[in-house]
Order: structure tokens, then C-alpha cells, then sequence
């Protein structure tokens, strides 16, 4: 449900930028701060939260994410200028780029067989948060209502979410490794009852704390992991870049201004193409552990490479509806193949502030795919660079240990 909270809370943006340009007469340069104020917030929250995960704990940082999400969207729809609202959707931001945390401790949580599913499946509750907006953003502007109650209703899930994460326990595996042994024991058997399973006697064996203290310097201290993490860092760029520059561009193809300034958009059409996250994710959900993580990467990105070029050059809604759908499938198969495979490459001393940084390093992406999607240039080269940019991340996604079969460490 976290996912769902979290796409309703970006999806939205792509309508609040038409919306409050027209409400409060906005120059271009400052209806663009509404969308790239979110993703500044998401790398400073990003680089905040994996330390911290990493030396209090996951469960902490997840509430506390969550937390912050709600309170800021349910704020943000009190805004009494502009300005105001940059600082509270930027509060909101902070929140979102810590959202990578429940998502290592799910990733640690998780058995290796099935692991690959399981970080692939909780990723349809991304495309339902975005269908929830699409919904909500009908029912709310397109009856002519105010887009400060389209922030009330897309705050809602993450509010009931803070709710339901209350109830996490801590990661077992962040435990063992903080040499916390009992209360991991406890965990784990705390999760048994929650799944009607009977434990045997449990007796964790203690991890040695002499390299507590290592940091992320020590983890890329050598060639091997000074590529690994670079590679990464290409990849998780190139899908920041591509999967929201991919959204705007949808928006902006469909977006239309009405006579009377209230912001308008085809949301029939909006609404079909976002179902196209779900079958992305049924399709990895085959090819994450059938075809490995790198190869999975690739061939996603790759597609998505052609389908955002033909949307370019589309000149008809129906090659735009077919184009957009296949573009934001494969775009988010592929972004999903990524998120997949990064908690597997790092131990759990650091996993979550490596995330962390490279959470932030996507986020820079996307707040440069705002401007450079809602900009003057034409549709044609939007298109083409976001092609370009879906080759290079699958290059580098392709060229990293495949780690299916990977225990976590």
C-alpha cells in the first residue's frame, strides 16, 4: 500500500503543474518549480534516510516517511501562495525519497526463492495509486472542483498507510547484523505466527561486529565494487530520467486548457494508459527469475527506447494511446527490474544507504526530465533523448552480476 501512496503522490504532480499555472498566473520557469521541488525534496530525503536506516533501523524511517507524506500533502491543499506550497510539496518530497527503505526491508524480509516475485508484485500497488490519481483527479477536476481537494484525496492512502506500518516489525537481517540476536529470534518468530507456520526451536548464530562500523567509503573501496556501484548509479539516473520524463510526456500530449482557465486533460485516456503498469509488472513477474535481472533490465529498457521514439512522431490518438502504452509498460518493467536487483548487490550493513544515494542520483534525473519534458522543444526531441537515455540505462543494468540466484549478505 506504501507504493500506492507514493505514486498517487507523484502522479499528481503531472496535474497540479496545469492546474496552479493557470490559478495563480505562473511564468514557466515557476510552474515548473511545482514538479521539481518534489524531486529535490526526494534526494535530500533520500540521502537523510538511508543513513539513518542503516544506523537506527528500518522500521523508524518507514513510519517516519509515511508520516511526512501525509502531512505534507494534506497541507499542501491549505497553501495561500505559491511559495508555500513549493516548501510543503518539497516536505512531501523529503518524505518519498525515504520511501526506499520499506522497500530493503521487504527485500530482507523476503526468502530467496521468492524473493524476485515478491519485490516485483508489490509494485502493482504503484499502478493502482496511479489509476487512484487518475480517478480522483476525474471525479475532482473534471467536475469542475478545486485541485487543493485533489490533494486532500491522494493524501488519504499514505495517511492510512502511517496507520498500517505501525504494525512493521524491525528487519531480522538488520537486527543479526547490529548483533541484536534475541530480538531478531523474536521477529522471526513473530512473522511465523503471522503466517500460521509452526517454528522449531530457533537459535540464530551471532555476527561478528569488528567491521560495525563500515561505511559506504570502505563498501566501494575496491575496482570490482567502485563498478558495481557505478554502473548502478548510470542505470538508476537513466530510469529517474525516463520513467517520469516518460509520464510528462504523456501528460503534456494530452493536457488542454479550457477557455475558462480551469485545467483540463483527457483523463478516458489517461486512465488506459496507466493501466499499463499492471501488465508490466505480470510480464516481469515471469521474466525477473526466468530471464535473471540483467537481461530483464535490458530488454525493457530498450523497448521502451522504441515506444517513446514512435510517440514522439505519433500523429494520431490512436498510435498515441498504442505508443504510450507500450512506453509506459516497458518503462516501468524496466525501472521495476532495477529496484529489484539493488538490495541484492549490497550488504545489510550499508544496503539501505547505497539505495539511499542512488535513489537521490534518479531523483536529480527527473527533476532535469521536468524541465526538459514541459519545455519549448518539440515533442519529436523529447521523445529521442528519452530513447537515448533508456539505451544507456539498459547498457549499463546489463553489464551487472545477475543476483536471482544471489544470497543476502
Amino acid at each position: 500500500m506504501g507504493f500506492l501512496a507514493d505514486a498517487a503522490e507523484v502522479v499528481i504532480l503531472s496535474f497540479l503543474y496545469d492546474c496552479l499555472v493557470d490559478y495563480w498566473d505562473l511564468s514557466t520557469s515557476t510552474g515548473d518549480l511545482i514538479v521539481s521541488c518534489v524531486f529535490v525534496g526526494e534526494m535530500v530525503g533520500a540521502l537523510i534516510a538511508g543513513p539513518l536506516a542503516d544506523k537506527y533501523g528500518r522500521r523508524l524511517v518507514s513510519i517516519s516517511s509515511m508520516f511526512i507524506i501525509s502531512a505534507g500533502g494534506l497541507a499542501s491543499a491549505a497553501a495561500s501562495d505559491v511559495l508555500i506550497f513549493i516548501l510543503l510539496r518539497s516536505f512531501v518530497g523529503v518524505g518519498i525519497g525515504c520511501f526506499v527503505i520499506p522497500f530493503d526491508l521487504c527485500a530482507e524480509m523476503t526468502p530467496r526463492p521468492w524473493r524476485g516475485f515478491v519485490l516485483t508484485a508489490v509494485n502493482f500497488w504503484w499502478g493502482l495509486g496511479s489509476l487512484f490519481c487518475v480517478w480522483a483527479a476525474w471525479v475532482v477536476l473534471g467536475s469542475g472542483g478545486s485541485w487543493r481537494m485533489l490533494c486532500v484525496i491522494c493524501a488519504i492512502p499514505c495517511f492510512l498507510n502511517f496507520l498500517c506500518m505501525t504494525f512493521l516489525p524491525e528487519s531480522p537481517r538488520w537486527l543479526l547484523a547490529r548483533g541484536r540476536v534475541e530480538e531478531a529470534e523474536k521477529t522471526i518468530k513473530l512473522m511465523a505466527r503471522w503466517n500460521g507456520v509452526e517454528m522449531p526451536p530457533l537459535s540464530l548464530k551471532p555476527v561478528s561486529l569488528a567491521d560495525e562500523t563500515a561505511s559506504v567509503s570502505e563498501v566501494l573501496a575496491t575496482p570490482a565494487r567502485r563498478k558495481k556501484f557505478g554502473l548502478l548509479g548510470v542505470a538508476w539516473c537513466g530510469m529517474g530520467f525516463c520513467f517520469y520524463g516518460t509520464s510528462f510526456m504523456l501528460t503534456r500530449v494530452y493536457a488542454t486548457t479550457d477557455d475558462d482557465e480551469t485545467c483540463s486533460f483527457d483523463y478516458g485516456f489517461l486512465f488506459a494508459i496507466y493501466t499499463s503498469e499492471f501488465w508490466g509488472i505480470l510480464y516481469l513477474l515471469y521474466q525477473i527469475d526466468a530471464m535473471g535481472r540483467p537481461l530483464s533490465n535490458i530488454t525493457n529498457y530498450c523497448a521502451s527506447a522504441v515506444f517513446v521514439l514512435l510517440l514522439g512522431t505519433s500523429s494520431s490518438n490512436i498510435s498515441s494511446l498504442a505508443f504510450g502504452y507500450g512506453a509506459l509498460l516497458t518503462v516501468n518493467a524496466a525501472a521495476t527490474a532495477t529496484w529489484v536487483m539493488t538490495p541484492e548487490l549490497f550488504d545489510t550493513k550499508v544496503r539501505s544507504t547505497v539505495h539511499a544515494m542512488l535513489t537521490a542520483a534518479s531523483r536529480v534525473a527527473a527533476f532535469f526530465s521536468s524541465y526538459w519534458v514541459d519545455s519549448s522543444v518539440g515533442i519529436f526531441e523529447v521523445g529521442l533523448l528519452l530513447a537515448v537515455v533508456n539505451v544507456v540505462a539498459g547498457v549499463a543494468a546489463f553489464n551487472l552480476p545477475d543476483t536471482r540466484d544471489a544470497k543476502l549478505r
